[in-house]
């Protein structure tokens, strides 16, 4: 009897033991396909977020870019506006530089003549002098 009941004893482990071995594939195979479905939709996550992060970067891009194009326009434009003012207050500084010239030039012309008939007005009158000296020792 002893021998039936290391039998049977022998026959319920195994038993026990296949209900555990088949209880874990069970909780294997659904633990497996939990992951797969759970690792499935977080890679289609992720795909779908790096997509969405790829459109907003090329949308940011685009209008980065047309901001870089409006901005350089305007900037061509003031660069543009701020040569001629700057052409115009050069002609301007070129007139007036010449006109003060043409006023120094003139007053320089207008000294050395007022100068010249100064030094005129001095040799005739020392020559007055010398003659009226020179007439006085003539005597």
């Amino acid at each position: 009897m002893a021998n039936i009941s290391e039998v049977r004893h022998t026959k319920v482990k195994e038993a026990q033991s296949n209900r555990n071995r088949l209880e874990l594939k069970r909780l294997q195979e659904q633990h497996e396909d939990k992951y797969s479905a759970t690792s499935k939709k977080l890679e289609k996550e992720q795909k779908q977020l790096k997509k969405d992060y790829e459109v907003q970067f090329d949308q940011e891009q685009v209008k980065l870019e047309l901001q870089l194009a409006k901005m350089r326009k305007t900037h061509k434009q003031v660069l543009g506006e701020e040569r001629v003012r700057l052409d115009q207050e050069l002609e301007n500084l070129k007139k007036s530089v010449t006109s003060q010239k043409i006023e120094v030039m003139s007053a320089h012309e207008e000294e050395i003549l007022r100068m010249n008939e100064d030094h005129e007005e001095q040799l005739n009158t020392m020559r007055r002098k010398f003659q009226d000296a020179q007439k006085k020792y003539q005597v």
